[in-house]
């Protein structure tokens, strides 16, 4: 029996030592944990606000930063959501914290698709139509069919089924989700730590030319300074309005699983998740309500606004220190064994 409690103190003080002592990291980051919580809440032993800002970027053309101006649905496939950010180091409990040094950030490779709008199931007219049409939502010709029934019905000619919707529902068809990509690394996000701070306002980067120069993004992007490297795991975005498709503005909420870098072993693996907001898949880390706009008036601008969220985990200190401890724990064990 006292076997398997020593066993069990050593299995847990990955996490439950950690809400008491520094947790020294890779790159010299350190962290005042905080006591460890709920982890299906995403209650981690630190909480980072960061702050950040984000573009689309369609394949098609030569340019980095689009347009929402210039999205159509149809041509989806073709746009990415990209981003740099920058970690708030303030000093205080549960918080990321180095000395005199930054700690950035990029991320790409997100894809946006659009999904059937369950609110719809909510409008008693659109429900009414679907019954007496006589038609199948599961129907994957469902939206032609029930173009074609209302324009039969209504003497109206309309080519959409998200316009039908919005002009006598007030609800938009379908609504875009964030895609994550099922190939490792093409969407990513990698975190950096540099010893000599120069990353200024992000937003101040597009203020006189609207673009984010290669000098600019220097400042945030060094492979000099790489610290993490993440994999998007899970997702999911809700719109707020429904200008520009639902993508002019809204938060996200993401989960991550590390993958490498000088700080992969500092992570607790696999043990945080936020069932509340359905990421249910146990992850290493979540960013969480990841709020940003591309509105501006009846425009899009190339660069979101208001952009800002918070990242959570379980950080711990590198595996050696965590074996000695344990090694530790055996010895005194062993000695209390002898004196008896």
């Amino acid at each position: 029996m006292k076997k398997i409690l020593i066993a069990s103190l050593v299995a847990g003080i990955s996490l439950s030592s950690q809400a008491l002592a520094t947790v020294t990291m890779a790159s010299g980051v350190t962290l005042e944990p905080k006591l460890v919580g709920d982890l299906d809440k995403a209650q981690g032993n630190f909480n980072n606000n960061f702050s950040f800002i984000q573009w689309w970027d369609d394949s098609r053309t030569t340019s980095e930063y689009d347009s929402l101006n210039t999205f159509n649905p149809l041509d989806a496939a073709n746009w990415s959501l990209n981003g740099i950010g920058k970690m708030d180091i303030t000093g205080d409990l549960g918080t990321l914290n180095c000395s005199a040094c930054e700690i950035t950030f990029e991320f790409g490779g997100l894809g946006v698709n659009f999904i059937f709008n369950e609110d719809l199931l909510e409008n008693l007219g659109f429900t009414s139509a679907v019954a007496d049409y006589g038609l199948d939502l599961n129907d994957p010709d469902f939206e032609s069919d029930f173009i074609a029934a209302f324009n039969l019905d209504r003497g109206t000619s309309y080519t959409s089924f998200n316009d039908i919707t919005e002009d006598f529902y007030s609800t938009p068809a379908n609504v875009p989700e964030i895609l994550i990509s099922d190939v490792s690394g093409e969407s990513f996000l990698n975190v950096y730590v540099d010893h000599t701070p120069d990353a200024g306002s992000f937003l101040d980067y597009t203020i006189n030319d609207g673009v984010i120069s290669s000098a600019e993004m220097a400042t945030v992007v060094d492979a000099n300074d790489l610290w993490l490297t993440l994999d998007f795991n899970e997702g999911n975005y809700s719109p707020e309005g429904d200008e520009f498709f639902g993508l002019a503005q809204g938060d996200t909420d993401f989960s991550f699983t590390v993958t490498g870098g000088p700080a992969e072993d500092n992570f607790k693996k696999g043990v945080i998740r936020e069932t509340s907001l359905d990421l249910i898949d146990f992850s290493d880390l979540i960013g969480l309500s990841l709020g940003a706009s591309f509105l501006n008036g009846t425009d899009a601008d190339l660069f979101a606004t208001g952009t800002a969220g918070t990242i959570t985990g379980v950080a711990v200190p590198e595996p050696s220190s965590i074996a000695a401890l344990g090694a530790g724990l055996l010895m005194l064990f062993g000695a209390s064994r002898r004196k008896k």
